[in-house]
Parts: C-alpha cells; sequence; structure tokens
C-alpha cells in the first residue's frame, strides 16, 4: 500500500471519529435491560472529503467498517478507536436526568504527506499520530453529548492535543429509516496549529509563502446530518454529510487562505452487518 493509500484511509478514519457521537445509537432508556456479551460489525463505506485538512481538493476515499463491542461499555471500531466506558462497566452510568459516560480512549489522527497535494509543498510531512486521551458524554433519548481529548503519542505527528465537543440527536422516521443531525466544536494546543498551520522561516523560504506564527485556540467547527437505513437480518445502509468551518488561526494560514480553504465538507455512505 502506498503512502498516499495509507495516509487517505486513516483521513477517513478521522472524520467518521469527528462524526461518532452523531452517528451512534442513543441508549436504551432508563430501566430497560443493555445488550450483554459481544457484536462485531463489518462493511465497507465511500467518502468524498478533502485530501488534507484545509484543502481545496477533495478525492474519493475508501473505508472499512469495522467494529467489536462487549456490552455497553467497551469498544474497538474504525470510527470511534478503542474506548472504555467505566461507568458503565461498574454500573455507575444512571442518574436521574441520563445517562453518563466517562474513560480512556485511544485513537488515530490523520497525518499528511508532501507527495499527496502540490499545495503542501515545501511544507514537511506529518506521520499519522496516535492520540490517547478521555472522554466524557451524557445521553438522555435521543440526544447525545460528547467532550473528548487527544494528545499525540507517537514523534514526527502534528505533536499537540486537541479537544473536540459534539452534540447530536437521532430521530425515527419510520421503523426502519432514522436521521441525526449535529454540531461540533474543535480546540487544538499550540503545537498542534504551529506543525498543522504554522510558517516558521525554513517553510517559508521552501514554500514560497510569508511567514505565519499561531498559538493554541479553537480551530473549528462544524455541522452533521446523516440517515441509517434498516434492511433486516442484520444489515444497515448509513448515508453521511459534513461540513466544517476552519477558524481563527487555522482559518487565516497562508497554507489554508492561499493554497486552500477554509471551508471542508464531506460527503459519503456505507453497507454494514451487525452480528
Amino acid at each position: 500500500m502506498n503512502n498516499s493509500m495509507k495516509r487517505g484511509g486513516v483521513l477517513v478514519f478521522g472524520m467518521f471519529a469527528a462524526m461518532q457521537v452523531q452517528a451512534q445509537t442513543p441508549p436504551p432508556a432508563r430501566g430497560q435491560p443493555e445488550e450483554k456479551g459481544w457484536s462485531f460489525t463489518l462493511g465497507g463505506a465511500a467518502l468524498v472529503m478533502p485530501e488534507f485538512e484545509g484543502s481545496r481538493n477533495y478525492k474519493l476515499r475508501p473505508l472499512p467498517l469495522l467494529e467489536a463491542r462487549y456490552s455497553n461499555w467497551a469498544s474497538v471500531s474504525t470510527r470511534g478507536g478503542a474506548r472504555i466506558d467505566v461507568l458503565a462497566a461498574t454500573g455507575r452510568n444512571e442518574t436521574s436526568y441520563g445517562r453518563v459516560s466517562l474513560g480512556p480512549l485511544l485513537r488515530y489522527r490523520a497525518g499528511r504527506s508532501t507527495s499527496d497535494n502540490d499545495a503542501l509543498r515545501g511544507f514537511k510531512s506529518l506521520d499519522d499520530a496516535v492520540e490517547g486521551g478521555a472522554f466524557a458524554g451524557f445521553a438522555v433519548g435521543p440526544w447525545v453529548a460528547e467532550i473528548a481529548y487527544g494528545q499525540a503519542l507517537n514523534d514526527d505527528t502534528h505533536e499537540g492535543s486537541l479537544i473536540d465537543a459534539s452534540i447530536g440527536y437521532r430521530m425515527p422516521l419510520t421503523e426502519r429509516l432514522a436521521a441525526r443531525v449535529g454540531a461540533k466544536i474543535g480546540w487544538a494546543s499550540e503545537n498542534y496549529m504551529k506543525n498543522t498551520f504554522g510558517l516558521d522561516a525554513a517553510t517559508a523560504r521552501s514554500s514560497g509563502l510569508s511567514t505565519y506564527s499561531v498559538s493554541s485556540g479553537i480551530k473549528d467547527t462544524g455541522l452533521t446530518a446523516g440517515g441509517q437505513y434498516t434492511l433486516g437480518s442484520g444489515w444497515s445502509l448509513d448515508m453521511s454529510l459534513g461540513y466544517t468551518r476552519l477558524l481563527g488561526d487555522a482559518a487565516d494560514s497562508p497554507l489554508v487562505a492561499e493554497r486552500g480553504s477554509r471551508n471542508q465538507f464531506m460527503v459519503g455512505g456505507g453497507l454494514a452487518f451487525r452480528f
């Protein structure tokens, strides 16, 4: 597998991870039994999305949809990485208002290769990052909200940290069809901003752009929408739409303002089998 295909796959994963809260099924109402034991999901998706964060160019990307889940508290997937809900595992996730979740997470985030797009000439490549962190969430009825923190654990990546907050609403339309909408906002540390959007003197010379200093702050905000149609016998179809607007230092970076776009779109669909 070449570097472009490898990074493209992880870029797709990054977008699906960002939409993970909006895509998940709300938990059962209080007092109803939780699903126990193991369940697995196998499938595939195709998405059209930017070639790198801030790009104005788009490509069609394939993505495997894989998940292994134990009960309502542990999962490993190509959407949300690896998670353990400590409160659900210990039976302490119920409140008088709804269900809370809290625990550690491990996830990937896209790198970028300067060979992937001419807009990146003069910039350094960033390896795919493994991020460790934690999440906390709250669900009541069809509403699901979450905040997640991730810090890069390996070198030669963005080497920073991110905080992503999202809220989603899922509404059944028929017995087989459900729609969802959501909103999200993201914060990034100075290291993330510097390695992704900043230009030091050497990068400015090699890229032909002006030097550009950045600091930590709100990086982006966005909206998501989608739908899921249950085909029966464990099969389902999924459609997702996403819009992200880069903000602050990320939006004003010469990489984005002169060679890319502040507006980032995504559309995709997939077929999955759950057993």
